[in-house]
């Protein structure tokens, strides 16, 4: 405890004229704490002798030599995804009517039955059904607009579980459905096509039609792009790349083409995020064959159908 003194006090306290005084920087002696002995050949601190400079470090080793690694400049960073894919495929056989490239006139259980399990790293998948249009119920389908439309077969929703089980089983593990996706089933639900699978949904894409469509309310310019993953689900050495935007802004061509066509950029950029060149990408209802358009212009093979090519 440090004690202030008065002025009469300091005098009082103060020795007769002619005694010596001894000037001393304060120490734990004045205060009645017994100052630490300094070791004998330690250096004096400002000159004192009676203080000692206590340090962190010394000269001398006490416990030996102990090897330091030095750090990296840069960070090693450890990241949940990756550059580089590292799933595989096996090599499969296919029967004859099921040619590589080529449109192909056939059911989506037809195409699927002959393909091995666990063979395949992508399929595409984009339903005939007619979600939205029967719930709006405009009454004109067929006669005023939607004339190519309402000529296509129509899916019924055990047509669309059984094609997706199938998917789940040509799958290989960790491989991806991306699976086409109106409005309505996107805000009722879907999950009831996946019961018995292995597929979990990991991501949504909504593309931008870049035109304005029906609505009662507000007009539909937009579809949906679910992205499934059959177990084990993982992006790292899986998905390559990592710069798609989740709202895609594409506009397709129509020109009295397919009244489902769909957007070639963002397919080709899901393609080459999932698989390597070489492998193969299936399309059980191609529709305009856009996903076949998609994987040859990344290099990879491609195996769809539909009833109407």
């Amino acid at each position: 405890m440090t004690t202030q003194l008065t002025t009469d006090q300091l005098t009082t306290a103060l020795p007769d004229e002619g005694t010596p005084v001894a000037c001393h920087e304060s120490s734990d002696d004045d205060h009645g704490i017994p100052a630490p002995k300094r070791p004998e050949g330690s250096v004096p601190l400002n000159g004192y002798p009676d203080q000692t400079a206590t340090t962190v470090f010394g000269d001398a080793g006490e416990l030996g030599a102990t090897t330091v690694e030095r750090i990296p400049t840069e960070p090693q960073i450890s990241t949940v995804f990756g550059d580089a894919r590292e799933l595989g495929v096996p090599v499969i056989e296919l029967p004859e009517s099921h040619v590589l490239n080529t449109r192909l006139q056939m059911s989506a259980t037809e195409l699927l039955e002959a393909i091995p399990k666990s063979a395949i790293p992508a399929v595409f998948f984009d339903p005939q059904y007619r979600g939205v249009l029967d719930q709006l119920s405009y009454g004109n389908e067929g006669q005023k607009r939607g004339r190519q439309r309402a000529a296509l077969a129509q899916m019924q929703e055990e047509d669309i579980t059984e094609i997706i089980t199938a998917i789940d089983r040509v799958l290989i593990a960790s491989g991806h459905l991306f699976l086409w996706m109106d409005k309505f089933h996107l805000c009722t639900g879907f999950t009831p096509w996946l019961n018995g699978t292995s597929l979990e949904v990991v991501d949504l894409v909504t593309w931008h039609k870049m035109r304005i469509g029906m609505g009662y309310r507000t007009r539909r310019c937009s579809e949906y792009l679910v992205v499934l993953q059959k177990t084990p689900r993982r992006a790292k050495g899986v998905w390559s790349v990592h710069n798609i935007p989740d709202v895609w802004q594409e506009q397709t061509e129509r020109n009295g083409g397919h009244p489902h066509c769909k957007p070639l950029e963002l397919q080709s950029e899901l393609i080459t995020a999932v698989t390597n060149p070489g492998d193969i990408v299936v399309d059980p209802a191609a529709g305009s064959f856009s996903v076949m358009e998609a994987a040859q212009q990344r290099g990879r093979n491609f195996l769809g159908c539909d009833l109407v090519v």
